[in-house]
């Protein structure tokens, strides 16, 4: 998902930066913070002892990438906020308690540092280039996560029919328990079919 988000937001800063014909600089970390990056993380993540807690290193990573990238494009405003809002909700979806909003914390401290040292153009306004660049980003982005997140949610819900018959059924005999008969008697007798 990384590699994926970082490349369709790389096509969106890119027509920034294309529109602010900006220098060789800017285009350096471009390459590095969106093309490179992901791909470091992810290795990373794989020889590190401790996948879980590099994994959360990397996130709060992206959110000071972002972050960067909000002073750097003049704070053109969808890019500028697509970048926070995608950042924001791509640490809410990794189900890790309280991440989002350290997220966001980490977000706006390193775009208020960049800022205050960059002291670049404010240039707010976004034109019909930049909103093209920017499709990308929202149509693959949001389809991508909805769908995982169906994949997810179809997984639980099997899960779920899969545990609710383990605890009323024997696997080997297929015989109900204890609890189970008595429940079905207990209703049975409240609701009884013979009068």
């Amino acid at each position: 998902m990384r590699i994926l988000g970082m490349l369709m937001a790389a096509i969106a800063i890119a027509s920034v930066l294309i529109e602010m014909k900006a220098g060789l600089a800017r285009w350096f970390w471009l390459l590095l913070s969106c093309i490179i990056w992901p791909h470091l993380a992810y290795f990373l993540t794989r020889i590190r002892p401790n996948p879980f807690k590099t994994e959360k290193f990397n996130l709060m990573m992206d959110s000071v990438i972002a972050g960067f990238w909000v002073p750097l494009m003049g704070f053109n405003l969808l890019p500028s906020v697509l970048l926070i809002l995608l950042n924001v909700t791509d640490k809410v979806n990794t189900a890790i308690k309280g991440i989002w909003w350290k997220a966001l914390v980490v977000s706006l401290v390193t775009i208020i540092m960049v800022a205050w040292l960059y002291k670049g153009p404010y240039q707010p306004q976004t034109s019909h280039f930049v909103i093209l660049g920017c499709l990308p980003l929202i149509i693959i982005h949001f389809t991508v996560v909805s769908f995982n997140a169906h994949r997810l949610i179809h997984r639980v819900q099997t899960q779920n029919r899969l545990l609710n018959k383990l605890s009323q059924q024997d696997d080997l005999t297929l015989l109900f328990n204890r609890r189970t008969w008595q429940q079905k008697t207990q209703s049975l007798f409240r609701h009884p079919q013979f009068s």
